[in-house]
């Protein structure tokens, strides 16, 4: 997939991640919050924030729960607002992953002409 392509399609994935409700109130309109909960499988180190497969690591956050609020994600930190929120680390990721995993087996296609 050339760059073009993944541009395009990571502002489709960003539109779609938009379009959802707040994952800490259901609230909206929503930001997106970049989240660095993908792990590496080989070291088990967070992956860096926005390369690679976590630039489309992202889930919406109103601006209360994204940065404003004092409960928001980036007063209490990822491990402290997903317990506020009442998910694991990993529930964070098996639910990003609900919806990262249908948007690209519907939208991914190697060939850019063809979209």
């Amino acid at each position: 997939m050339g760059k073009g392509a993944k541009t395009k399609l990571m502002s489709r994935w960003y539109e779609h991640v938009a379009s959802r409700n707040c994952w800490g109130c259901g609230s909206h309109p929503v930001e997106l919050a970049h989240i660095k909960a993908l792990v590496s499988q080989k070291t088990g180190e967070p992956l860096n924030r926005r390369a690679g497969i976590n630039e489309w690591a992202v889930i919406p956050l109103c601006p209360q729960c994204h940065r404003v609020g004092k409960q928001s994600i980036h007063r209490l930190g990822e491990a402290g607002f997903f317990i506020r929120i009442r998910l694991t680390q990993g529930e964070a990721v098996q639910a990003w992953a609900s919806m990262f995993a249908p948007f690209i087996a519907e939208n991914a296609v190697l060939d850019p002409r063809k979209r």
